[in-house]
């Protein structure tokens, strides 16, 4: 499993940003049972630490929060890789026409 862009075969000769451009064009093509599954997961992973934080003090239960946001990010990221690794060449082939056509 790729935990990160920099990982992916496909988008080795493009730069960061772009690679973000390219995954979130992959994630737009998933089919609506695949989203749905996606946020299901996403759901499974975020709630859970809420609920445990709510037995803290405000204090520590705000701490926790930034713990467990910086957490979902580095989670989901490598779902989202591995949800949009199906569409990888339709995004890379819509990323680089509308590059092209932006150049001209």
């Amino acid at each position: 499993m790729q935990l990160t862009l920099n990982q992916v075969a496909e988008l080795k000769s493009y730069r960061p940003l772009e690679r973000v451009a390219i995954l979130n064009l992959a994630l737009k093509k998933l089919t609506p049972i695949q989203k749905v599954t996606l946020n299901l997961i996403k759901l499974v992973i975020f709630v859970p630490p809420f609920f445990l934080l709510a037995q803290f003090p405000p204090i520590a239960a705000l701490a926790g929060v930034l713990v467990v946001l910086l957490a979902f990010s580095l989670l989901t990221k490598p779902i989202h890789i591995a949800f949009a690794k199906s569409h990888w060449d339709a995004a890379i082939h819509e990323f680089d026409k509308t590059r092209a056509s932006s150049n001209n």
